[in-house]
């Protein structure tokens, strides 16, 4: 028999772990979409920044491979199909936006076909496994990450308004982003002992330094 609450707990257990650092990843670079743009492409591309900012709702979607899900049971089916309605969409609402609204329309569209093409294949995934998509996904413990990325990057607001030099207003903003969020994350319990040991891990081994020390 198939361990379907098993897999559940890894999946919503590995959902949670990335949503950490993808949903902060998002709320920072959604503050400073501006002065990002600015530094890589100069301010010729200023006009970029909302369908940058627009491009980064498409991140809350990867914490995880919904059509992988269905692959591994052997449904490659279901994932085309999916996709295909996903494109139909696209083109059609790309088409409409565009012309309505101008070019941000298809960004727009394009990111609401992607939230269409995950729903459908979620939806499959819970037909497959026989359970609702509540008890799929961690919606609880997304939303709590979702709200600590909302309030660092609400936190790092002003530092927007002091017309500080590009890199010193991102050096600062990086900063007290980080801060907070992993001071909230951290009393949250949504940053554990084991997180930080692996992160103490990962920086020894860019830096070097010998695994040895940390216990």
């Amino acid at each position: 028999s198939h361990d379907v609450d098993g897999f559940l707990s890894l999946w919503q257990h590995s959902m949670l772990k990335l949503a950490l650092p993808i949903f902060a990843v998002a709320g920072f670079l959604m503050v400073f979409a501006d002065p990002i743009v600015r530094l890589a492409f100069s301010d010729q591309y200023a006009e970029s920044v909302w369908p940058f900012r627009i491009y980064l709702l498409f991140l809350p979607l990867r914490i995880t491979v919904w059509s992988q899900v269905l692959a591994s049971t052997g449904d490659t089916r279901s994932v085309l199909t999916a996709q295909l309605k996903a494109m139909a969409l696209n083109i059609v609402l790309g088409y409409s936006l565009t012309r309505s609204i101008g070019w941000i329309g298809g960004a727009m569209a394009a990111l609401l076909a992607d939230y269409v093409f995950s729903a459908l294949l979620l939806r499959q995934i819970g037909r497959r496994l026989q359970v609702g998509a509540r008890r799929m996904v961690p919606w609880v413990g997304l939303g709590r990450v979702a709200l600590l990325a909302i309030v660092a990057s609400l936190t790092c607001l002003p530092l927007t308004r002091l017309n500080l030099p590009v890199v010193w207003e991102l050096l600062a903003g990086f900063a007290l982003f980080t801060t907070v969020y992993a001071v909230t994350a951290r009393k949250a319990n949504l940053i554990t002992g084991d997180d930080i040991l692996t992160l103490r891990r990962w920086l020894m081994l860019i830096t070097g330094a010998p695994l040895g020390k940390v216990s």
